[in-house]
């Protein structure tokens, strides 16, 4: 298991948090979703601008709730995951990219990233990790580290910007968010401060709930060649910012955080 996960870092296929445990330490399970649509609709910030949307179908305005969206299908391999992922629109000089690079589309990694024990992510839970209103790249501190561009499938080179080229013909968008939580509120005013990152291997006192690590990888087609000058719906290449609204099957979950995170189980991609 321990020579597995190291094996997995070293190939880039993920990225340890700051402050994070061990590989070795680490359960995980990931999920291929496909991409479903692009609307002017997000049902965490006020909607101003376009979003490409995996998961959960029923996110077609910004009313969406969890038993809607559990009701209203997924386009995740595994049917028990109808939680909403969305990200803004990406152009390669001005003509738009869709984040359908593979025949799966687009991953999510849920991994264990701190010590202690592993609750499941309570329905409902809200986060957006980025600056969709950043004015230059320092507004985004977590660029090329929280929140990064890749070659895919595999490179391990991380970019605080776009890569000028892929040999892969395949680009990469990161991110990572944090996973511990207040244990209280499912949002808050900046949609990320009732979460942190652990700190030295353990989830902070103020944020001590330690729940599943999740990671997004949306892969865009972009050519072999060099890559063009890239934008998003929602400006500069460094507004990247994703969302992440939890809709899982609440029974599923638990036993996927029951049976791979608590335990430090690998179990592969689609478990369910």
């Amino acid at each position: 298991m321990k020579r597995l996960m190291a094996l997995l870092v070293a190939l880039g296929v993920f990225g340890l948090l700051p402050g994070s445990s061990q590989a070795s330490n680490r359960g995980i399970w990931i999920d291929s979703c496909f991409y479903d649509h692009t609307m002017v609709a997000d049902p965490i910030g006020q909607a101003t601008h376009l979003h490409d949307f995996a998961g959960a179908k029923a996110i077609v305005d910004d009313s969406a709730t969890p038993d809607a969206m559990r009701a209203g299908g997924t386009s995740c391999v595994s049917v028990a995951d109808t939680s909403g992922y969305w990200v803004p629109q990406l152009y390669e000089d001005g003509n738009v990219v869709r984040p359908d690079g593979t025949n799966r589309d687009d991953l999510f990694y849920y991994t264990r990233q701190a010590s202690g024990t592993v609750q499941t992510i309570p329905d409902g839970l809200k986060m957006v990790l980025g600056n969709a209103h950043a004015m230059d790249p320092s507004e985004e501190p977590g660029l090329g580290s929280k929140i990064f561009y890749k070659c895919g499938p595999d490179a391990n080179k991380k970019f605080a910007q776009p890569p000028p080229s892929c040999t892969s013909g395949l680009m990469v968008l990161s991110f990572i968010f944090p996973n511990c939580w207040d244990g209280v509120n499912l949002d808050s005013v900046d949609h990320i401060s009732h979460m942190a990152y652990p700190v030295a291997g353990a989830c902070p006192a103020d944020h001590p709930v330690n729940l599943p690590g999740l990671q997004g990888f949306w892969r865009y087609p972009v050519g072999k060649g060099p890559i063009g000058t890239i934008t998003l719906s929602s400006g500069a290449f460094y507004t990247a910012h994703m969302d992440f609204f939890n809709a899982w099957d609440p029974a599923k979950l638990q036993d996927l955080v029951n049976r791979c995170l608590d335990p430090s189980v690998n179990c592969g991609t689609n478990p369910t």
